[in-house]
């Protein structure tokens, strides 16, 4: 499997049903790289990807009427590779979570756990979409 490539069976134009913790905030982000990291960007929202010297750090921002909410988890490559779908293992028809880094179903992901953030929970929506996935490669591939 490649991953400059949609995922076998996907469609550029395809999104599978949206789970119910899922913000539609999440369409809107889009990748940025940067001499840093690289950022998903959108007005409300923001996530940092920035490499360490054995890790990377997983920065969210997230900005609502009440306030700004804001975290941050270091992680691993593999987990950096298990967050963003990007590992072979990973199956669509589950959800997969790790408590306090992320959860994802398909390619609807949710830093750092599950929650629409409309209750002022800090979590961000992310589709992992094709732009999204090569950017974080990518940053994986500069930084080994």
């Amino acid at each position: 499997m490649t991953y400059e490539q949609p995922r076998d069976g996907e469609r550029l134009d395809y999104k599978p049903p949206k789970p119910p913790w899922w913000h539609s905030h999440g369409d809107k982000l889009q990748p940025i790289v940067t001499r840093e990291g690289v950022v998903l960007w959108a007005q409300a929202a923001r996530v940092r990807i920035v490499p360490q010297v054995n890790n990377y750090i997983l920065q969210w921002e997230l900005d609502h009427f009440g306030g700004r909410d804001s975290g941050y988890r270091t992680v691993d490559r593999v987990n950096l590779f298990r967050v963003f779908g990007l590992d072979e293992t990973s199956e669509d028809s589950i959800v997969h979570m790790e408590q306090g880094l992320y959860a994802r179903w398909n390619s609807y992901l949710n830093i750092p756990g599950i929650g629409t953030g409309n209750d002022r929970d800090p979590n961000i929506s992310v589709y992992t979409d094709t732009n999204i996935r090569r950017a974080v490669i990518d940053l994986l591939r500069r930084n080994r």
